[in-house]
């Protein structure tokens, strides 16, 4: 009976046994609420970082778009130091250049600084040049213009562009404001640009806040060294009027909508005065009206102070209130449901287990129970020995550095292969190291407290970069990921670094194309209006050359213009050189023949200098502009030359190479065949800091005077058009290598055909079609000297309504390329619809650009580059004319 009790009593489950399910069941469920929470943690400190990081980008945009506002109005300000004059035409042709390109400039003006004795002639001298009832105001109290109260010097609104909105405030005396006026000496005073506060801009209709930007203009020919001097030197001011509204948006006009609100501040400003500007999101839920930074920074934020042009600005950036849904990865919830389903099967299983073993005999438990202790403690040792065996296998082929250091003493425990080999110590030597034997910038202090976070726990990991000193004394740039661990109940640090030293490098030659790309469109601008007043001169000279012969007393000073316009002309080349898309006429070209060419013609200057060729056989062709390509060695020699003041060496070599896209992605070009071009020279070298800005335009190494720092610069511009690549390799006193790639192609090499210099007449019809008075009347005079009839059309519209009523009679239509309302493609294109067989010349400042181009590929004739001469105009006019 006894017996049977016995085992009846081990056919049940004893209480004590569920305290297994239900122990197993909380760890189980507090393991995964833990694994949830730090889960969400680095969720959450992920969307932090993440945001951060757009926040930087919208802010980056922001002030590089500020800084090309104020280079903007640097850009005028160096037109009127260089001219001893700036006529209202020249001013309003340069504006209007400068405002198609910025949308946030409400206006530019020039405001000369007028004494008291000088008002009445500058007031009679504005009516005389047509800006009626011109007189020096002021504003009243209540902000009416009235007549300027008599003081001993103005500083008024004397040219303004765009002149429809803004003929208001011609005559106002900008100085009559106190802030202003303050603003004017502080920029007098220091001779660079300053922003005002914030002011309403009187043509603002909604809440937008604007600013002023003015830049000194100083007289010509004077000493600005000293306060003194530059106060006695003063001329005026030009003023840009921007929409902060407006300068904003336009930068981040490119950016994905990522729920982020952003607001601008003029820390330098009066308390009600320091907002400017704020920028909502699509899910923001407030409307666009002031703030005060201390109501936004007391939630997640990011700001940024920074210097505008003298004063202190503060862009301040926050998430809307659906950011962190919308950037939510739900890993913790996914490892919270799955974590508790594994807790809910492990507990059902071991309730099954426990019913199965209430059946054995109590002896048979005993014993199990023994055996089970034993299987369990050996089963915990070779699971141990496992994973540590699997943990040190993968520390060690792991590719990136990992570092283990012991947490009290900071000597390292365990060093992985990689960093073995980048430090170039063995394992016996870092066991005696810490890290502060390679990580130069902390102090035992300063580490000691880096660290600290981590030992409290107040920080899971400490992501940061740093430089590592390798055994022989070189240092590289890491990213280290640095974790605080227990191993093998021993606490340790565990840090895994990434050698990011190659990608620094690409950031910094993306950054430097970038530059030369934004710096390239504003060169191009500039060079087409100004070989648009080349083209004026250059068409006056050749009229009047046709009718003097070698003889005439005025001969020679025509011809010495004729080579100054060249001069210049040669100067806008240089810049479209490094403009976007700056090619003129390319051809399939053999680089051999064009490099001996080169370097012969150079070395009969240049006795001095001992030229060596090295050309390769069979060497690809290349589709490029001969001349630019010529300018681009000629400047490279130039560049040796001048670092070899006593004579040397000079190395020139072509090469077939094939570039795989690692090399070209720094440079934005594709992988495949190249033409390589070394120039090498025996000169003085380059430091680091000198090759890092050696292709920035306007730098120069030479005397102030001796270049105008547009050579590499230029040659720089003109391999990227073509789409290739240009570097530099130079040490201080070990001389300079530059590299240039051009890509390759199958097509046969094209020789050059001369032609004639005789001006070539005739008797048909030309329409000439341009939106610049001076290069119509010098035309028009041009083609009447070479016999033919002329009709003139000063727009595109006016083109086609000639042509509409007159098709039949003209014979060739001269048609600019850059015109406002209609350009030269639209024109062309409606040209062609009404007579498809038209013959039409284009005509631009700019060089055979993508715009150029793609009107030619789409049928139209021919293209003449200005300014020309009468010769190329009549050769390029019977060149169409003729064909049959």
């Amino acid at each position: 009976m006894n017996s049977e009790n016995n085992l009846a009593k081990h056919k049940t489950i004893p209480l004590r046994s569920y305290l297994t399910v239900i122990c197993t069941a909380g760890i189980g469920i507090v393991i995964s609420f833990i694994l949830f929470f730090v889960v969400n943690n680095w969720e959450r400190t992920n969307q932090h970082i993440e945001f951060e990081s757009f926040s930087k980008g919208y802010a980056n945009a922001v002030q590089n778009s500020l800084q090309q506002y104020v280079e903007a109005l640097e850009f005028l300000g160096d037109f009127f130091n260089n001219s001893e004059h700036v006529t209202r035409q020249e001013f309003s042709s340069f504006a209007k250049s400068t405002l198609s390109r910025y949308p946030g400039i409400q206006a530019f003006s020039w405001n000369p600084l007028v004494m008291d004795n000088e008002r009445a002639v500058y007031e009679s001298l504005a009516r005389k040049e047509g800006v009626k009832n011109f007189k020096f105001t002021e504003r009243t109290e209540k902000g009416e213009l009235t007549r300027a109260a008599q003081r001993r010097e103005y500083v008024v609104v004397y040219y303004i562009d765009p002149l429809e909105t803004n003929a208001p405030a011609l005559g106002y005396d900008i100085a009559s404001n106190p802030t202003r006026l303050q603003a004017i000496r502080h920029a007098f005073n220091s001779g660079k640009s300053v922003v005002t506060g914030r002011i309403k801009l009187v043509q603002e209709t909604g809440n937008q806040f604007g600013v002023l930007i003015l830049h000194p203009i100083y007289h010509q020919g004077v000493s600005l060294k000293t306060l003194e001097e530059r106060h006695k030197s003063r001329k005026g001011v030009v003023v840009e009027v921007i929409r902060i509204g407006d300068v904003v948006e336009t930068a981040l006009d490119s950016f994905t909508d990522e729920g982020i609100e952003v607001f601008l501040y003029d820390v330098s400003g009066e308390e009600e005065k320091r907002f400017l500007y704020f920028r909502p999101s699509h899910t923001s839920k407030m409307a666009a009206q002031p703030m005060e930074e201390k109501v936004i920074e007391r939630d997640l934020h990011w700001s940024n102070n920074f210097e505008f042009a003298g004063r202190h600005w503060k862009i301040l950036l926050r998430p809307t209130s659906s950011y962190p849904g919308s950037h939510q990865h739900w890993y913790a919830w996914i490892i919270l449901f799955g974590s508790l389903l594994l807790t809910a099967t492990l507990a059902f299983y071991l309730f099954k287990r426990l019913k199965y073993t209430a059946e054995i005999e109590r002896k048979i438990i005993q014993e199990a129970r023994i055996n089970q202790q034993l299987a369990k403690e050996v089963s915990e040792r070779e699971r141990f020995e496992g994973k540590a065996t699997r943990f040190g296998h993968i520390l060690e082929r792991s590719l990136n550095e990992i570092y283990v250091f012991n947490a009290d003493t900071l000597k390292f425990i365990q060093v992985n292969k990689g960093a073995r080999n980048n430090l170039g110590y063995s394992m016996e030597e870092l066991q005696r190291l810490t890290p502060l034997d390679i990580k130069t910038e902390f102090t035992l202090n300063s580490f000691l407290n880096f660290i600290e976070p981590l030992r409290t726990g107040e920080r899971n990991v400490i992501l940061f970069n740093t430089v590592h000193k390798r055994k022989d004394g070189s240092l590289y740039h890491v990213e280290v990921h640095l974790q605080f661990v227990t191993f093998e109940l021993t606490p340790v640090f565990v840090a895994i670094a990434l050698d990011v030293t190659e990608r620094l490098r690409m950031e910094e030659q993306l950054l430097q194309a970038q530059k030369m790309e934004s710096v390239g469109t504003l060169a191009g601008g500039i060079a087409h209006d100004f070989n648009n007043l080349l083209m004026g001169i250059q068409g006056r000279i050749s009229l009047m050359l046709m009718d003097a012969d070698s003889y005439h007393p005025f001969y020679e000073h025509l011809k010495g213009i004729e080579d100054y316009v060249g001069s210049a002309s040669s100067l806008t080349r240089q810049l479209l050189g490094f403009a976007r898309g700056g090619k003129y006429e390319v051809k399939p070209t053999d680089l051999n023949q064009l490099l001996n060419k080169s370097s012969e013609m150079f070395g009969r200057t240049k006795k001095e200098i001992k030229i060596h060729r090295k050309s390769q056989k069979d060497i690809w062709t290349a589709e490029v502009d001969r001349s630019q390509i010529e300018q681009v060695l000629l400047n490279l020699f130039v560049n040796a030359w001048q670092s070899m003041p006593g004579g040397g060496e000079l190395y020139v070599e072509t090469e077939n190479i094939v570039l795989d896209a690692d090399y070209v992605n720094p440079y934005s070009t594709e992988p495949g065949k190249y033409v390589k071009i070394s120039v090498t020279d025996t000169g003085i070298g380059m430091d680091k800091d000198i090759q890092e800005r050696i292709f920035d335009p306007f730098f120069t190494t030479r005397e102030m005077g001796r270049g105008t720092g547009l050579g590499l610069a230029s040659a720089y511009g003109i391999i990227k058009n073509h789409n290739g690549m240009i570097n530099v390799f130079s040490e201080k006193g070990e001389g300079s290598t530059f590299n240039i790639y051009l890509p390759a192609l199958e097509k046969e090499v094209m020789d050059e055909q001369r032609l004639s210099e005789e001006v070539l007449t005739g008797k048909e019809t030309v329409l000439l079609v341009d939106d610049e008075n001076m290069v119509i009347d010098v035309g028009k005079s041009m083609l009447e000297k070479m016999e033919y009839k002329v009709l003139i059309a000063r727009g595109g519209k006016e083109a086609i309504e000639i042509y509409e009523k007159t098709q039949k009679e003209i014979g060739l239509v001269i048609l600019d390329m850059i015109m406002p309302e209609i350009g030269g493609g639209e024109t062309y294109d409606k040209l062609k619809e009404i007579n498809p067989q038209i013959k039409v010349l284009l005509s631009s400042g700019y060089s055979i650009n993508g715009q150029a181009t793609e009107i030619l590929e789409r049928g139209c004739d021919g293209f003449i580059q200005k300014p020309f001469s009468m010769i190329d105009l009549s050769q390029k006019i019977r060149g169409i004319l003729d064909k049959e």
